[in-house]
């Protein structure tokens, strides 16, 4: 006879927070995990669920991780999920005699997809959107979502001004049956019950397009006597500039944009999630357009004269594209009769108000030739005073780095003072000795000129000011409470901010009266702080030890309960409060919001965790070292 003995390995359950190094340090699984970093995505490590809800109602640009400056994906359709509201309808049933809103489920588990049904009218049968401000010469792609709901074809396609009428047609089973008009290409692709088709166009003039999604008879035709009943199932529309068809983000009444995921442009290091304030680029061309190589060759259109190169020939002597950033390369040679040369990027500029921070940047660098005797550079924001005279907001820097455009990113940042008139500059000043035999070439790309104490990510422009809109992170309604505990909690995060002054994290009912927000830093010190607001009662704040560094990654833990406080950053000792002796009731988390709940400020979040209990403080400490 024998007898079994259980395995000792069996027989120890292993708790789940040993399955990563933060959560081993805290010796707790935490109810929130948000990864940015790495796994460049808004999923819930723990939940393995998107419970974030991001917006920005514009593009926005980033640095991949191949080292490039990228724009991240633009749906340029509204209502991409209803198509009851702001789609048109020709030879279809309207919305409640016959279309159905929410009609069946959508690709992404929701019951969101809508149903269209044809008329008995002899004519086209279709839904479709006008899209504004179509560029001539640009690349298009739309995408949606479709499923026929009886034997009927079906079509995606372009049309209205900017475009020819373009489109692709499949029969019913999702077989090609032809191509309409001069395409680039196309897809389709089989999803469970449903269909993603695309197709890619080039606009053959600027104005209003149209997206469209046609029915189509057993033959592939688009005209034909509908008999009432038959219809597609649609859902996921979008459009947006691109030669491919990129991640599906869903809209409503405003554009919207992809989150962007940025990376050092030096390392190629994962910063995590970009979170940025609005910021308008007030150079009207920084993509460089009408530039033309020749001896002197042709500036960008709207960018001044090389002014102050006495003595010396100029010419444009290239001009393309290094690290997704367009150039211009400006060669000098002679014998110089001054002692400096600028580049004007941008001349012009209206607006310029006093007391008001602004911040020019560039990228630059020397590729050929070498530097002359006494050489050096600056980037300055020039603006005019009433009744005479200008002064210049001037950063001194080395040109002489010959490694990546991307890495050589240039900045000049001070504050206007005085009365201020006129247009104002930003130029690229280069200074050197006088009676010189010179020969050398500079490269620049991206001149950006923002309202703001530190630059942000590059905007392009291509004729006129260009405004980036805040991005917008945020968890609530359920998304919120399936992770958050009133009574006690821990939030840690790492990150790094532009400057001193901004929340990292607010957690509040969507008001300012209940709120527990956590710095980068306070506007009066340089510590990392943390403060909760309850019933619009102040609790007091805490700072944590050491200093704020601008743009270094930091480690900070902040614990609330009823028992108090403790907050620690990069290991300090936790500085500790016994207030509260009671929690604000709280409904919504906004990441890198402001103490008003509704400006971004900017900065990358490259991890976010919450604990639902309050971790003890030797804990605070391991787990921010």
């Amino acid at each position: 006879m024998s007898i079994a003995i259980p395995s000792l390995r069996a027989a120890i359950a292993v708790p789940s927070w040993t399955k990563n190094e933060l959560w081993r340090k805290a010796h707790a699984t935490p109810s929130l995990d948000l990864r940015f970093a790495d796994s460049r995505s808004l999923v819930d490590a723990t939940s393995g669920e998107n419970l974030v809800t991001f917006t920005r109602a514009s593009s926005g640009t980033y640095v991949g991780s191949d080292g490039l400056i990228k724009t991240a994906v633009t749906n340029l359709v509204l209502q991409s999920e209803d198509f009851s509201t702001t789609w048109g309808l020709t030879g279809i049933k309207s919305f409640g005699s016959g279309s159905i809103v929410n009609a069946t489920t959508a690709p992404n588990g929701s019951s969101t997809a809508d149903l269209i049904v044809e008329d008995t009218s002899n004519g086209g049968h279709f839904t479709f959107q006008v899209v504004p401000n179509i560029v001539s010469g640009t690349t298009y792609t739309a995408s949606a979502y479709i499923k026929p709901s009886a034997l009927r074809g079906f079509a995606i396609g372009f049309s209205g001004a900017a475009f020819n009428d373009q489109s692709v047609r499949f029969n019913y089973l999702g077989q090609h049956q032809l191509t309409v008009g001069a395409i680039i290409g196309y897809t389709i692709t089989p999803i469970a019950n449903w269909f993603k088709v695309s197709i890619t166009a080039v606009a053959g003039s600027s104005g209003n397009g149209q997206v469209r999604i046609l029915l189509l008879d057993g033959t592939g035709v688009s005209s034909y006597l509908g008999d009432g009943s038959s219809g597609l199932y649609v859902w996921g529309a979008q459009l947006e500039q691109s030669s491919t068809v990129g991640e599906y983000i869903p809209t409503t009444s405003t554009v919207n944009s992809a989150p962007r995921f940025d990376h050092d442009p030096t390392t190629g290091e994962s910063l995590g999630l970009l979170v940025e304030e609005s910021r308008t680029n007030l150079v009207t061309n920084s993509s460089a357009v009408g530039a033309a190589t020749g001896t002197p060759g042709t500036l960008p259109t709207g960018w001044g004269s090389i002014g102050g190169a006495t003595g010396l020939t100029s010419q444009i002597s290239g001009i393309g594209t290094e690290d997704g950033i367009p150039y211009v390369d400006f060669r000098f040679f002679g014998t110089t009769g001054s002692n400096f040369l600028a580049i004007v990027p941008a001349i012009g500029v209206i607006g310029y108000i006093t007391n008001t921070a602004y911040t020019a940047s560039i990228y630059t660098k020397l590729v050929g030739g070498s530097a002359p005797s006494g050489f050096s550079a600056s980037l300055r924001i020039r603006y005019n005073l009433s009744p005479s005279g200008s002064t210049d907001i001037i950063s001194n820097f080395s040109i002489l780095n010959t490694g990546s455009l991307i890495s050589n990113r240039v900045f000049s940042t001070g504050t206007t003072t005085g009365t201020l008139t006129g247009a104002g500059l930003m130029f690229l000043q280069l200074s050197y000795s006088v009676g010189q035999v010179v020969d050398f070439t500079i490269r620049v790309g991206y001149p950006q000129l923002e309202q703001g104490s530190f630059a942000t990510s590059v905007i392009p422009t291509y004729g006129s000011e260009v405004t980036r809109s805040a991005d917008v992170a945020s968890i609530s309604g359920s998304n919120f409470s399936s992770w958050y505990r009133q009574d006690e909690g821990t939030v840690f995060a790492r990150y790094d901010q532009p400057e001193k002054g901004l929340s990292l994290a607010v957690i509040n009912d969507g008001t300012n009266s209940n709120s527990i927000v956590l710095f980068g830093a306070t506007i009066t010190n340089q510590q990392i702080s943390a403060n909760m607001i309850i019933s619009a009662a102040n609790q007091g704040r805490i700072d944590a030890g050491g200093s704020f560094v601008a743009n270094a990654t930091s480690k900070v833990a902040l614990a609330t309960s009823t028992d108090g406080r403790g907050l620690s950053c990069n290991g300090s000792a936790v500085t500790a409060s016994a207030s509260p002796s009671s929690m604000p009731t709280l409904s919504e988390l906004q990441l890198q919001g402001s103490s008003s709940f509704t400006a971004r400020k900017g900065g990358h979040i490259a991890r976010f965790a919450y604990w639902p209990q309050r971790l003890p403080n030797d804990t605070l400490q391991t787990i921010t070292q």
